[in-house]
């Protein structure tokens, strides 16, 4: 019991980015192509072991064997055939997979100085089809700003074409653009962009970041360090430089978060 109740405080760690072991291993494999210096398949295989240590003690061996023998199976990481079942290297699949669950910081973010209102008048059934709207304006980085009406910074007018031709959406959809010097009714578009996007909040969880690693050369836990920083950045809209607070975080976080994994490589 003792060793469950580890394992899954050891999920609840990783702040909602894995939610089985089996993803858990492919997220600690993945991480070392985030130390520098690391370029090749086999200059990360070196580190896997040393990586997957981290949590032999909180997950049994019978665990990390299971789910490196699922990970095998769906073509996610490979294993030599040596006696050591945690000498595996991950695949361009598995990769792909692991895309879908750490978040990438995006160093360039073309914007072409306008904000984009999206609103919809869609049929109420069937309503699968508004949820599915609703969800992929999510999924683009919109934000609702009242029932079928939407913000997004990025000119959204070909995909969304695109994304409701093909789920056969009907209705009508109208993008308008807008100025960064305009207002939603009496509040600037400065304010609302904070607000709704929750920025301050978000710039908090920067801040606790950098203070509690600050101090820290080397940090005690890869896997700590890691998961706290991209749980930040999972919940980052990444939103135009020209458009965040002169005070957000965000940018200096990812530099502090990739000067550290250059200590550990050290």
């Amino acid at each position: 019991m003792r060793r469950k109740h580890v394992a899954q405080k050891l999920l609840q760690a990783t702040e909602g980015l894995v939610a089985t072991a089996t993803d858990l291993i492919l997220f600690l494999t993945i991480l070392p192509f985030s130390l520098a210096g690391t370029h090749t398949h086999h200059d990360v295989s070196r580190r896997v072991e040393d990586v997957l240590k981290l949590v032999e003690n909180d997950l049994n061996y019978r665990t990390i064997k299971n789910a490196v023998s699922k990970l095998v199976t769906a073509g996610l990481i490979t294993k030599s055939p040596t006696r050591n079942s945690l000498d595996i290297a991950i695949t361009k699949l598995g990769i792909a997979r692991i895309g879908a669950i750490i978040p990438t910081y995006h160093e360039d973010r073309p914007w072409d100085g306008h904000l984009y209102l999206i609103s919809y008048d869609i049929p109420a059934k069937p309503k699968r089809k508004r949820d599915l709207l609703r969800e992929y304006l999510r999924r683009i980085g919109a934000i609702i700003l009242q029932e079928s009406l939407w913000l997004t910074p990025y000119n959204p007018r070909d995909i969304v074409d695109e994304f409701v031709n093909k789920q056969g959406i009907g209705g009508s959809i109208l993008v308008s653009k807008l100025g960064t010097d305009g207002a939603i009714g009496k509040e600037k578009l400065e304010d609302l962009i904070r607000r709704v996007y929750r920025l301050d909040a978000l710039n908090e969880r920067y801040d606790e970041f950098l203070k509690r690693y600050e101090s820290q050369r080397k940090p005690k836990s890869l896997l700590g360090m890691s998961t706290v920083y991209f749980a930040i950045l999972k919940d980052d809209p990444q939103l135009p430089f020209a458009l965040l607070p002169k005070d957000f975080l965000g940018e200096k976080a990812h530099r502090f978060y990739q000067s550290l994994l250059k200590n550990i490589a050290s």
